[in-house]
């Protein structure tokens, strides 16, 4: 399963509820597969093109950012609206 998220996009998931604006750029991927996640390099071809064509130069693209889920939780509450 693939999704893409830019940095600082703003949005809402299925349940109109506010997603935390992602600090990086970042294509996750799992491994469950749904039915319709096949087609969606097919919908995004000049996405498929460049993870088609890409290059690991061995980067580590996380360098620098905190990475412990606590962390990680801190980040996101911040972010959400209160209520």
């Amino acid at each position: 399963m693939f999704g893409k998220f830019r940095k600082g996009e703003e949005d809402t998931d299925r349940c109109g509820l506010r997603i935390p604006p992602p600090p990086v750029a970042f294509m996750p991927v799992r491994v469950a597969v749904r039915s319709r996640d096949p087609r969606f390099l097919a919908a995004t071809p000049d996405l498929a093109d460049a993870v088609a064509n890409t290059v690991d130069d061995g980067r580590d693209v996380f360098a620098g950012m905190p990475q412990g889920w606590k962390d990680v939780k801190l980040w996101a509450q911040r972010l959400l609206l209160k209520r």
